[in-house]
């Protein structure tokens, strides 16, 4: 079950969007991106960043939103022209660390730009690391501990 709130949105020619959801009946994967080729009262036409265009009554274009933003998790594997990258030095460091700002610093072909609130807070943030424990490795340690136990 899924919960969402049905939100109004201006939209014009131009403007780029990204699916929150697959589009089974169309073949759209969940993130993907386009931009509107045309609109009008009962239908759009979009091109995908593949080149593909699909066309679609615009009361099925659901669960899709502006997209003109990601967050660097929603873009990973992806390259694009430009980026803007705001690293908030306070933040915890599960949220800015090495391995997000490698991500988000290393998608734009041509540009990127970096804002902070601090430029020694946002050397230390992002020298953080923040390595991700598997589930294997927590089972692993918890039989060596249980098995030192037994020893003593």
């Amino acid at each position: 079950m899924q919960a969402y709130t049905a939100e109004t949105r201006t939209i014009a020619v131009g403007d780029r969007l990204q699916w929150r959801e697959p589009d089974h009946k169309r073949g759209i994967a969940n993130g993907r991106s386009a931009t509107i080729l045309s609109l009008d009262q009962h239908n759009l036409e979009v091109r995908f960043d593949g080149g593909r265009r699909v066309s679609m009554p615009l009361n099925e274009a659901r669960k899709v939103d502006l997209g003109y933003c990601f967050t660097s998790h929603k873009s990973q594997g992806s390259t694009v022209q430009k980026v803007i990258i705001n690293v908030d030095s306070s933040r915890h460091a599960e949220l800015v660390n090495d391995r997000q700002f490698y991500v988000s610093a290393t998608r734009p072909e041509w540009d990127a730009r970096i804002y902070t609130d601090s430029l020694q807070g946002m050397r230390r943030a992002v020298a953080r690391t923040q390595e991700k424990t598997l589930a294997l490795d927590v089972v692993a340690q918890e039989r060596r501990q249980q098995s030192t136990a037994m020893r003593i």
